[in-house]
């Protein structure tokens, strides 16, 4: 190999070299230094609670057994569906916010107070009854801790001869700390369940 040629390999790796530093230099007085290209931001921690209350709401139209149905769910969620529920989840992590479903339900609650009872059936033994009420071809319920680790909406309604079920559940350790803006989150919740609709 000729010098001239070596010379010219040393020079072009020299610049290579020089011109992936370019990133690191500090950036100028009121403006953000911009991330290297080709590394991925960090995604959020799949673990750690994120308070979702605040979040916008679409239409939505999906099936369940053949039921068609309609429900406003926040936007960008992960959907899953088996024969007989369709779930969503959050994109960035299955344990850092409430999951949603819908599914088709053989034995639905003919009473409020079966309705009820039903939200209750966790392995908790106390949970908050934050709402109970009767709503249009069905029933909705809300319940909590009091610790605010763990929170379950679900309305029941009948919807094209069949019953089906919103449920939206968020569980945390003691190790992650409480559910962020509980209430709040529940009041979204209800609201989700809430639009659920025949279409």
């Amino acid at each position: 190999m000729s010098r001239s040629l070596i010379r010219r390999s040393v020079i072009l790796l020299g610049l290579v070299a020089c011109s992936g530093k370019s990133d690191d230099a500090k950036p100028a007085a009121g403006t953000a230094k911009a991330a290297p290209t080709g590394k991925a931001a960090p995604a959020a921690d799949p673990f750690t609670p994120r308070d979702v209350s605040g979040v916008a709401l679409a239409r939505v139209e999906d099936a369940v057994v053949g039921v068609p149905f309609a429900i406003d769910l926040p936007t960008g969620l992960v959907r899953e569906a088996k024969d007989a529920y369709v779930n969503w989840t959050w994109p960035d992590g299955m344990f850092n916010a409430p999951s949603i479903t819908v599914q088709v339900l053989e034995l639905p609650p003919a009473t409020l107070e079966a309705a009820v009872s039903a939200a209750k059936f966790t392995s908790d033994a106390e949970l908050v009854v934050a709402t109970q009420q009767a709503v249009p071809d069905g029933f909705l319920v809300s319940v909590h801790r009091a610790d605010d680790h763990y929170l379950s909406t679900e309305l029941t309604r009948t919807i094209g001869g069949k019953a089906l079920r919103c449920a939206i559940v968020h569980r945390t350790t003691a190790k992650q700390g409480p559910i962020p803006a509980r209430a709040a989150t529940t009041a979204l919740a209800e609201k989700i369940c809430g639009s659920l609709a025949a279409r």
